[in-house]
């Protein structure tokens, strides 16, 4: 459900690549470590999944001093401070809702609860704050989103063409 979510959520943007079923699944079993209760939300508009929201611990924190290594030790310790360390911030990498519900009431409405849900869900993990990353600058229903929740604009990413 989700990955057809993801696919047609994303299919109208610059460079977008759709995600097969096996990668998908793929990138699903690699993350379960790591993955909490209640962090994934579907939403349903009529019965049929419209939209999800996938919060995951933010391990930014847990990883300094790695220097972008993982072998041949660092997997431990980062094994070690994920069950010894309090994270205290959630991440959301995937999301999306299908656009037939982009420019509708509906389609704003069921991703606000949603993130709502995965909100309060990251807040029982004890979660302080939430990363909600790659927004798109034209993306005015989920701007309008993040201005209901208090969330700050702290980084901008431009993708720029040019003829060499």
């Amino acid at each position: 459900m989700a990955l057809d979510i993801f696919n047609d959520a994303w299919s109208g943007n610059w460079g977008f690549v759709p995600f097969s079923e096996t990668q998908f699944l793929h990138m699903a079993k690699e993350m379960k470590p790591i993955m909490f209760r209640d962090g994934f939300q579907l939403g349903f508009i009529d019965g049929q999944p419209a939209s999800f929201i996938w919060m995951i611990p933010d391990v930014n924190a847990l990883v300094e001093g790695f220097e972008g290594r993982l072998l041949p030790f660092n997997w431990a310790r980062l094994l070690y401070r994920l069950k010894a360390r309090q994270v205290d911030r959630g991440r959301v990498p995937l999301m999306g809702l299908k656009r037939e519900f982009h420019k509708g009431r509906r389609g704003v409405a069921l991703t606000t609860e949603i993130c709502s849900r995965a909100f309060d869900a990251g807040q029982a993990q004890g979660y302080k704050q939430c990363e909600l990353s790659w927004i798109l600058e034209g993306n005015r229903s989920m701007s309008a989103i993040c201005d209901m929740v208090g969330a700050d604009l702290y980084k901008t990413y431009r993708m720029v063409e040019a003829d060499l």
